[in-house]
C-alpha cells in the first residue's frame, strides 16, 4: 500500500484490501474518460505520485474520478519527458565515471523529481585519491535508508547529502551485514533441528525490514507450529518471515507474517498441498514441459505468472 506490501490476509489488513478494491473501481471508471493517459503501471496508494519515469503512477485509494482524470491530464509533454530522461542519463553517466555500481536505480516509492534530486547529490560527490571501490552490487535511491533485499544491496534516502551518500558507498557490505550474520548463526543453532530435520525447510530467512526481535518472534511461532503433525507433512522450500504478508507462493515456497499467531499459521497452511501431492504436481509439470519442447507447431508453453 502502495502495491501489496502492506496487505496480508489477517483481520486488521482486510480494510486495506477493501480500500484497494475501491481505488481500482474508481480508477476503472476514470480511465475510460481520460485522454491517452499512456501509463503501464498503477499503484493504489494514499497519494498521487508520478514515479519510475512517466509510465508508472500512484493514486490515492479514496480519490474521486474527477481528481484522477485531472491528475492524468497533467502528464508532461513528450519534449519535457525526453529532456528529463536526458538529464537522468547524464547524471548517471557522471556517477558511473566516479563509482562502478552494478545496479543503480530509484524505487517506485519516490517521485521522478526526488529521484533526480538523489542522482544530483551523488553526481556532486567529490572523489578523493584514496577512495575505496564501491563494493555494493546494488544501490537504490528510496524514501528510507538501510539494507536492501540482501547483504549486497543498500537503500539510500533520496534527500541525503553528498557527504552522507559517499559514506554509505565507502562502507564494507560484509561489516554492515555482521549483525544479521550473527543473528542467523544463533538462529541456526537454535532452530536447525526443527526447521531442517523435522519440517525439512530448504531455506529460511527474515525480510531485512524486520528487526531482530520481530524476526525471532516469527521463527519462534514457526517452531511452535512444527509440533503439528500436519505441518510436518507439508513440503517446505523457501520460507521467508515478512513484515506484512502471509502467502502460499507455490507448492513449496511461502512467506509468513512475523506476528501471526501459531493457531492461525497452522490453519492457514492446512490448505497447502502435502509432500506427495506437491511432488506429483512437480513431476507432471516437468513431463508436460518436455512434451511442449518438440511439437509440430514449433510453439513452447511457458508459465511466467508468479506462484504458478
Amino acid at each position: 500500500f502502495p502495491f501489496k506490501e502492506n496487505i496480508g490476509f489477517t483481520e486488521d489488513q482486510i480494510q486495506l484490501i477493501v480500500q484497494c478494491l475501491e481505488g481500482v473501481q474508481t480508477f476503472e471508471s476514470a480511465i475510460k474518460l481520460a485522454v491517452s493517459p499512456e501509463i503501464n503501471s498503477v499503484g493504489i496508494s494514499n497519494r498521487f505520485l508520478r514515479t519510475g519515469g512517466f509510465k508508472t503512477i500512484l493514486i490515492p485509494w479514496d480519490s474521486s474520478s474527477e481528481e484522477i482524470i485531472a491528475f492524468l491530464s497533467g502528464q508532461a509533454s513528450k519534449e519535457e519527458q525526453e529532456h528529463f530522461l536526458e538529464k537522468i542519463l547524464t547524471l548517471k553517466n557522471q556517477i558511473n565515471k566516479k563509482f562502478r555500481i552494478f545496479s543503480l536505480y530509484c524505487s517506485q516509492r519516490i517521485s521522478n523529481k526526488q529521484c533526480m534530486s538523489g542522482y544530483r547529490s551523488m553526481a556532486l560527490i567529490d572523489t578523493v585519491q584514496n577512495m575505496k571501490p564501491v563494493r555494493w552490487q546494488e544501490i537504490i535511491l528510496d524514501d528510507r535508508q538501510g539494507l536492501g533485499k540482501d547483504s549486497h544491496s543498500f537503500r539510500i534516502k533520496y534527500d541525503s547529502s553528498s557527504e552522507e551518500i559517499f559514506k554509505v558507498l565507502q562502507k564494507d557490505p560484509q561489516k554492515v551485514w555482521i549483525p544479521r550474520k550473527k543473528m542467523y548463526e544463533s538462529i541456526k543453532l537454535k532452530y536447525k533441528q526443527v526447521f531442517e530435520k523435522q519440517l525439512k525447510i530448504g531455506k529460511y530467512f527474515c525480510s531485512v525490514e524486520l528487526t531482530e526481535i520481530n524476526c525471532l518472534r516469527g521463527l519462534a511461532t514457526l517452531s511452535e507450529a512444527s509440533k503439528n503433525q500436519d505441518m510436518r507433512m507439508k513440503p517446505w522450500g523457501t520460507v521467508s518471515i515478512e513484515k506484512y504478508n502471509t502467502f502460499i507462493k507455490d507448492d513449496f515456497d511461502v512467506s509468513i507474517r512475523f506476528d501471526l499467531p501459531t493457531e492461525e499459521l497452522v490453519a492457514y497452511f492446512s490448505s497447502k498441498e502435502n509432500k506427495a501431492k506437491a511432488t506429483e504436481n512437480a513431476v507432471l509439470a516437468e513431463k508436460l514441459k518436455q512434451r511442449t519442447l518438440n511439437n509440430s507447431s514449433g510453439l513452447r508453453a511457458v508459465c511466467d505468472l508468479e506462484g504458478m
